[in-house]
């Protein structure tokens, strides 16, 4: 996009009221039409203001970077250069990436996804970590394709896979679930390791069995503070649909989390084997109410996660039996028609097998004679008609 030659010009005065005066304003625009695309993602012109955020970022960033340089009036943006510090490190906010959101965004297999929730391009961090939490809820094969891709074109522009550059989850596990990026270019990656810390919000169980649940709420914690493309659909915080774990409802809905948790911790010392099964249905519930849109692949990363929570589950209905208690759970999938009556809070969402069901939010029980309803995300036929 060729800017106006003033533009550089002022930007390059870093004490002038005239160029604090842009500056402000090239802010205030760019929170206008960012706030503008959440709301309407799907609006006419979305593509073409996603480019013109990517311009703006490139201009701000590169003031930021270097207030002193003055941009050329046009001219593409791949061949602005931003000046580089002593021993060619990247600056700060560095977007050597950009090739890799481009061509991520260029794929028609991950179309969906990039358009729900489009890769951030502030920095090498937001691109690297974007792309790679993308990865971790579509198909392994494509995962995988991309995983490598991904290195390669990080290896483009210097940089290098760097494994202990990661923040750490407790699952279980040493597993190095995507890696972080060092030398020419700077990113955060995620590993899972067997001994890491609960999340401090978590209070550790007294009952060994119930540290992997505790394990996966921890992680879907830092999900929920890491990641802005994760949604929550769960019945107590908004009954009205999918929601953004943005602001108040991310506040709402991890207090909720946690008062399940502790409901399920707590439940472990009391009498009563169902009112602890029907504390462990709230919190799954709670966790399968985590949702991306459209939502994860069954065998992803993250469907796998959603799915080892679920397991727990059903452990417990298999100890309440051997207890004696009479327990049915059921799994709710398929044709939406022939389970509707089972699940009639469901939420109708965009994606998906048109009458199919997406996603089972919560499991339809039987406990002890008292039917408890159970909740999905279905696509209406008519999309497919």
């Amino acid at each position: 996009m060729p800017w106006p030659e003033q533009v550089g010009m002022l930007l390059a005065l870093p004490d002038g009221r005239a160029a604090q005066a842009l500056r402000w304003g090239l802010h205030g625009l760019r929170a206008s039409l960012q706030a503008a695309l959440e709301e309407a993602p799907d609006d006419p012109g979305g593509a073409e203001l996603r480019g013109l955020l990517g311009e703006l970022d490139s201009l701000l960033e590169r003031v930021r970077a270097a207030p002193s340089l003055v941009l050329p009036p046009d001219g593409p943006p791949d061949t602005r250069q931003v000046r580089m510090g002593p021993e060619d490190k990247p600056p700060s906010g560095s977007r050597r990436l950009l090739p890799l959101a481009r061509a991520v965004a260029a794929d028609p297999r991950l179309r969906d996804e990039v358009d729900r929730s489009p890769i951030r391009e502030g920095s090498d961090d937001d691109i690297w970590n974007d792309v790679q939490r993308l990865l971790l809820r579509v198909t392994p094969g494509l995962a995988e394709e991309w995983g490598r891709r991904s290195l390669e074109e990080a290896g483009r522009t210097g940089g290098r896979a760097d494994e202990p550059h990661a923040a750490v989850v407790p699952l279980g596990r040493d597993e190095v679930v995507y890696p972080g990026l060092g030398g020419g270019v700077r990113a955060a990656g995620l590993r899972s390791a067997a001994g890491a810390a609960l999340d401090p919000r978590i209070t550790a169980p007294a009952d060994g069995s119930l540290r992997p649940l505790a394990e996966i709420t921890t992680t879907c914690l830092w999900f929920i503070e890491h990641d802005p493309h994760l949604c929550h659909c769960l019945k107590n915080v908004f009954r009205f649909g999918v929601s953004p774990l943005t602001g108040d409802q991310r506040e709402r809905y991890v207090a909720e989390l946690l008062r399940l948790w502790e409901r399920v911790r707590a439940g472990t010392t009391g009498p009563g084997w169902k009112e602890r099964l029907k504390a462990r249905l709230d919190l799954d519930e709670a966790l399968h109410s985590l949702v991306y849109l459209p939502p994860a692949a069954p065998d992803s990363w993250w469907g796998q996660l959603q799915s080892e929570a679920r397991d727990t589950l059903f452990l417990a209905r298999d100890q309440a039996v051997q207890a004696g208690g009479p327990v049915h759970l059921q799994l709710l999938g398929g044709s939406y028609a022939d389970i509707n009556r089972l699940a009639p809070d469901s939420l109708q969402i965009d994606y998906g097998v048109p009458g199919e069901v997406s996603a089972c939010l919560r499991v339809w029980a039987r406990v002890d004679g008292e039917e408890l309803k159970g909740r999905v995300l279905y696509r209406s036929p008519q999309e497919g008609a």
